[in-house]
This record gives C-alpha cells, structure tokens and sequence, in this order.
C-alpha cells in the first residue's frame, strides 16, 4: 500500500463508506489527525521531481538514487 491507515481512510463499499463518514463526523479530530499525515506524506514523497527523477531512472535502466516506497507496487 502507498498509504498506511493513518494517512489515509479506506472504505471497501458504500456502507463502510457511510459509517466511516458517520464516525469521523463524530470524531472531527480523528479526521484531521489522519488528514494531516496524508498531506505530509504526499507532499514529501510525490513532488513532481522526485516522480519525474524515478520515471527517468526507470526508463533509461539506471539504478535508483532512492528508496522509493512505490517501486513495489508499481
């Protein structure tokens, strides 16, 4: 996974998706605990350079110059 959960919320139908909204609703802090890690993660990991480093390196067959966490799932 890109994400852990506490990054991101996942919901596997739209009934999980309702209660998941209904908590958080209910437990606003929660919600911008898991918010703030998100953009953290996000911010720190997929900027648009460190991407465009990694398909580079892909496409001309050189090794990587991180240790990128996608490149499993990828």
């Amino acid at each position: 996974m890109l994400f852990s959960d506490r990054e991101i919320v996942y919901f596997t139908d739209l009934d999980d998706l309702v209660s998941r909204l209904v908590f958080y609703h209910a437990h606003p802090e929660e919600g911008r605990q898991i918010a703030s890690a998100g953009w953290k993660k996000v911010h720190s990991s997929y900027s648009a350079v460190r991407v465009t480093r990694y398909m580079l390196e892909i496409l001309f067959a050189q090794p990587l110059s991180s240790d990128y966490e996608w490149k499993k799932t990828l």
